[in-house]
């Protein structure tokens, strides 16, 4: 898993969980965003929150704020990380073709994060932990 801030070339990568259960087929890009959510949200005092992601799945999680009931916690995570700072947030989709950094880092290519962001500065990062009942 991995995501970056632009405007700070910081990068963050993690492992994907090992026990993700096997119907909630795109579980780690939905724990990236929240992951991405929860960083900001830590350490920044902007109003707005922009993540771009491959996972249409996903895009449409965070838009609706509708989702199976299985993925109901990253809803709740997010929405109580956000809520306090009355921060405003979309998730839209890019294809990975079009997002070369992230889909780097995703893959731990750091050479070829590297090669399209010189300053880009990457770390390994922990998600949070979210208690999925599936």
């Amino acid at each position: 898993m991995g995501f970056w801030f632009p405007q700070s070339d910081e990068g963050f990568y993690a492992q994907v969980p090992s026990n993700i259960p096997p119907n909630l087929i795109f579980y780690p890009e939905a724990l990236c965003v929240v992951s991405a959510i929860d960083m900001m949200s830590r350490f920044t005092s902007k109003q707005r929150l922009l993540i771009y992601t491959d996972n249409q799945n996903t895009v449409d999680i965070f838009s609706t704020l509708r989702c199976l009931p299985d993925y109901n916690a990253f809803l709740i995570y997010a929405v109580d990380r956000i809520a306090p700072s009355a921060q405003d947030f979309r998730v839209l989709h890019v294809s990975g073709a079009d997002n070369i950094v992230a889909d780097a880092i995703s893959r731990y290519e750091i050479g070829r994060a590297l090669d399209f962001r010189p300053g880009l500065n990457i770390r390994f990062f922990t998600p949070p932990n979210i208690s999925i009942k599936s």
